[in-house]
Parts: structure tokens; sequence; C-alpha cells
């Protein structure tokens, strides 16, 4: 299958923020919606192949798959990355869609609660995300609207395998920055910093092995991403690297806290 370009993630975020349009709703507010899902996707794709990967692990050893399943799979110790419950998982999510009597955009909700809940350090960074959100006396998102974004982010993985680059869901984030903040009227410059330019900033700086790296207002951490990648290209170590950031936006620090963790997790 071919590799998951940016331009293509473009494309299909713009088509999911098309879903959203016919909603009504003022375009500042797509970014989290559509933010909700690509986490929600992103998170149960990378689960379900290390779910995959331990399974596989045990039975080699001679174990049974249901019992490698009810030992090791379901425990959160044996994951490095976020660990995703069974109702924060996509394939449950797909299996709910036509559920009557229950309104779907709680089935989201409740998702990315659980998901949550079952990992610590993504306390209160999707409580913004609320797909049962009501404004006056209407929900801003229908659920007919929520089932097709299940559908139409249905239609790609996000395992790291799939991406062209390591930061592609990075990029991908600023491209959902700047789209909305044109839509809505503002300017791109006021939420984050063009990546073209922070690769001059970087050029500039320099940077070496065994640096201590902060960004105050790092976004989705591109700066912090692309020192790395400097130091590598210039045949240094990019190990040999301390990245450190801070940002306001609960969506943009999940974001970076994942590919940063990521490329740390290189080091062993």
């Amino acid at each position: 299958m071919p590799k998951l370009s940016l331009a293509k993630l473009e494309r299909h975020l713009y088509a999911a923020a098309d879903i959203l349009r016919r909603e009504g709703m003022d375009a500042a507010t797509y970014k989290d919606f559509i933010f909700g899902m690509l986490f929600l996707k992103r998170c149960s794709d990378v689960f379900e192949t290390a779910r995959q990967e331990i399974i596989e692990r045990s039975v080699a050893d001679g174990m049974e798959v249901a019992e490698a399943e009810a030992r090791y799979a379901i425990n959160p110790d044996y994951y490095d990355d976020f660990f995703v419950p069974e109702r924060a998982r996509w394939s449950y999510l797909q299996e709910h869609l036509n559920d009557a009597g229950v309104a779907y955009g709680s089935v989201l909700d409740k998702a990315l609660s659980a998901l949550t809940e079952a990992n610590e350090s993504l306390e209160h960074v999707l409580d913004h995300i609320q797909f049962m959100r009501v404004q006056g006396n209407k929900r801003i998102v229908s659920d007919e609207a929520c089932k097709d974004l299940v559908r139409h982010f249905s239609l790609y993985r996000l395992r790291n395998q799939d991406f062209q680059f390591s930061d592609l869901l990075g990029a991908a984030y600023e491209f959902l920055i700047n789209m909305f903040a044109e839509s809505a009227g503002k300017k791109g410059g006021d939420f984050y910093t063009p990546r073209d330019v922070i690769r001059l900033m970087v050029r500039i700086l320099a940077p070496t092995p065994g640096l201590k790296v902060y960004d105050p207002t790092c976004g989705s951490g591109g700066m912090l991403i692309i020192t790395r990648e400097f130091i590598e290209h210039s045949g240094g170590d990019p190990t040999d690297l301390r990245l450190c950031g801070q940002v306001n936006d609960a969506s943009a620090w999940s974001i970076c806290k994942r590919t940063v963790e990521r490329l740390e997790t290189q080091k062993t």
C-alpha cells in the first residue's frame, strides 16, 4: 500500500471539513471536531498494531491466542504508547454506527472519555472536544455528521509505517490551523509559524548534539522535530539531545507529546 503523503492527508482533512460545513457551524470550530476524529483513529490504529504484535510474540512462545489476549493484550503495562480501551477503538465505533436509540455523538464522547481515563497523560487534553455539545437548543454536530466523519476517517490507516515522514501528523495539524484560521478571517501567522520559517530559524541557530532545546510556544512540535532532523542530517547524534516545549492549545500539545516521545524512544 502506498505511503500516506501530506498532500493526500490534507485533501482528506479538507473533505472532513466539507462534512462539517453542512452543519452551518463557524469555521473556527471545525478544528476541534476534526482533530478529535483524527486522534481517535490514530490512537486506535497504533494500538491495534501493538496489540497484534504482543499477541504474536506470546503465541510464538507457545501460548494460545485466547490466553495471550486475556493475559497481555488487555494489560496497559505492555504498551509503550497510549492504551485504547475497547469502547475507544475504531472497530467499536464502526460496529455501533447503526445502533438505534443511542445518540452517536455520545458514543464518540464516551470514546474520548475512555481514552482519557486509561491514559493519565491525557487528563484534560481532550475535554474541549464534545460531539454532544449544544448551542442554543440545537446540537452543533448532528448524529448523521458524526457518523459520516467516522466513515470518512475509515478510509486511511494512520500507523507510523503508513506515513511518508515521521512528522506527518504535525504538518497536517498545521494545515488545519492555517485552513481554519483563513476561513475564520484570521491570519494563519497568529496561530502557527510556517514550516519554512522554522527551518530557517533552526539553520541560524545551528544546534549541536548535547543541547537542551526549549520552545516556549511549541505548537505541534515542529521546531523541536526539525532541530533533531538538522543534527541528524549534519552528521551528529540526534539521540544526544533533550527536547522540551510547552503550549496552551491542548490539541497541539497532544500531537507534540506523541511525536516527540516517539522520537525519544528511538534512543533505546
